[in-house]
């Protein structure tokens, strides 16, 4: 009798240890994922489940968003919501029912911020000029993150103290990288560059990401008026040709967007197809009436960049003496 009782008592032990490993879930058998990583103040969030060992798509799911559920159903494997304001917290999590009554569940926070890349060209643009410095084949540019983020007590954390990891073209550049190293300054390219820039802190949690695109655009020459009393006239660029009652008129050519640094910018300049002394001008030719030309004057003028063989530029003008 003692035999069949302690024979009963390690089947019902053996039974309960079966039963535990076929109705039970081991922990990790679900995954949490969001899209996008980084949400932005206002950004559509969606949260995946995904199944390890687990198949979600028969399971029952409930979601939890800051401890309220908003959702359940079979297979409901997405979550969506609408990133709050910047330092608002989204606490999601999700229960996971696998078909022989074994739970699993998950946890992710989500904190949106914002990382504003500002990026401006070293190239030339006239005085008083209002607009974005370009870059142009063979330039550099000058990239400022600006990142926007919280900690988990909602207080904005100092940019400078975050650590900066840079890439130029999905290479890492190491040498920008760093703690408070907040602007990078791109290797000269003939074609457009991808930066990227990871925002994170001293322990190593990953804050925010952004990319952006720097364009080439090709320089090119704006030509202006240039009088004695009013000097450069630069708030009104000329059409290709104009038209003057003066007997004298003076022009001022501006190559917009070639590199400011290097060897410096050649220019030559011809006046009804004949050079003009390159040593004597740059910028500014001046023109008078000329009766034996028929009072036309038409002009070229060429920049070249002596160290960057890329930035040329050419233009053409004329101006008719009435």
């Amino acid at each position: 009798m003692k035999t069949f009782a302690l024979s009963l008592c390690i089947f019902l032990g053996l039974f309960s240890i079966v039963s535990a490993q076929s109705f039970g879930v081991p922990d990790g058998s679900i995954t949490l994922t969001s899209t996008p990583q980084f949400p932005e103040p206002g950004d559509t969030v969606t949260v995946f489940v995904r199944g390890n060992i687990v198949d979600v798509s028969r399971a029952d799911i409930t979601w939890r968003e800051n401890g309220v559920i908003t959702s359940r159903g079979i297979g409901d494997t997405s979550y969506s919501f609408t990133a709050g304001s910047l330092g608002s917290t989204h606490t999601v999590s999700v229960a996971v029912i696998a078909g022989q009554g074994g739970v699993d569940s998950e946890t992710v926070t989500i904190r949106p911020s914002i990382v504003d890349l500002i990026w401006e060209a070293d190239s030339q643009t006239p005085p008083f000029y209002e607009g974005k410095a370009l870059r142009a084949p063979q330039s550099s540019a000058r990239v400022q993150a600006f990142p926007h983020v919280v900690n988990e007590f909602g207080v904005r954390i100092n940019p400078d103290t975050l650590v900066y990891t840079w890439k130029f073209n999905d290479k890492v550049m190491g040498a920008f990288s760093g703690y408070g190293e907040s602007l990078f300054v791109s290797d000269v390219s003939p074609r457009e560059n991808t930066i990227d820039v990871e925002v994170s802190t001293t322990n190593g949690t990953l804050l925010g990401r952004e990319r952006i695109t720097i364009p080439n655009t090709e320089p090119f020459f704006e030509v202006y008026r240039m009088t004695p009393l009013r000097g450069i006239i630069f708030e009104s660029a000329l059409k290709a040709s104009v038209k003057t009652k003066a007997d004298e008129y003076s022009l001022y050519a501006f190559p917009y967007f070639l590199a400011t640094e290097g060897e410096g910018i050649e220019y030559s300049w011809e006046l009804n197809g004949d050079s003009l002394d390159r040593n004597s001008l740059k910028h500014i030719v001046t023109l008078g009436k000329s009766e034996e030309r028929g009072g036309a004057a038409k002009l070229s003028i060429e920049a070249n960049h002596l160290s960057k063989a890329f930035q040329r530029v050419r233009e053409q003008f004329s101006v008719i003496f009435e």
